[in-house]
């Protein structure tokens, strides 16, 4: 069995970290390590003009509302680059038509990993080299952290009630937030 192309290729210069599409389909947002941010149209796969610059190993995600995008991106290169207690990442809020930023920088210690709006867009999950966490939207503020090292990846479920985290350790774990 092999499969078939249904689609344009979207491109960047160098690898693509994450990938996003919007909840109304209509939109495709993608994070390279070509230090760019880029927002494709599903319609037709080609870029909306929309570009935001960042640092390497960004990750991104779309508000349910389809108008805001969240980006973390790392303020350093390499894991062992990382002085603890010194932020190593942030995280911003974008109006995905206006390119403006609408919050942070919330900066982070610990690095990157995946990243997750509510669907009431009022707080945030994000996995980082040393914990998941959760944060509020409008100022940054800490909710909650899940003290586990190496998370990759985190959804929201069970409406928001539950993070679940993809991490190095090769297992997937709930959590109650």
């Amino acid at each position: 069995n092999h499969s078939r192309k249904i689609g344009q290729l979207l491109k960047h210069n160098n690898q693509i970290n994450a990938v996003d599409i919007s909840k109304d389909g209509t939109k495709i947002v993608t994070a390279g390590h070509d230090n760019l941010i880029k927002v494709w149209k599903t319609s037709t796969a080609k870029p909306w003009g929309k570009i935001i610059p960042h640092f390497l190993g960004a990750q991104v995600s779309f508000f349910s509302d389809n108008k805001k995008v969240i980006t973390s991106d790392s303020l350093k290169l390499r894991a062992e680059d990382v002085v603890p207690g010194k932020p190593s990442s942030r995280t911003r809020i974008w109006d995905i038509n206006s390119l403006k930023k609408i919050a942070g920088p919330y900066v982070e210690e610990g690095g990157w990993g995946g990243i997750e709006v509510s669907k009431n867009g009022k707080f945030y999950a994000m996995g980082r080299w040393n914990s998941g966490i959760l944060r509020q939207i409008k100022d940054g503020k800490l909710l909650h952290r899940v003290a586990h090292a190496g998370v990759n990846d985190v959804l929201l479920v069970n409406n928001d009630q539950i993070m679940i985290t993809a991490d190095r350790d090769n297992n997937i774990r709930f959590w109650d937030v």
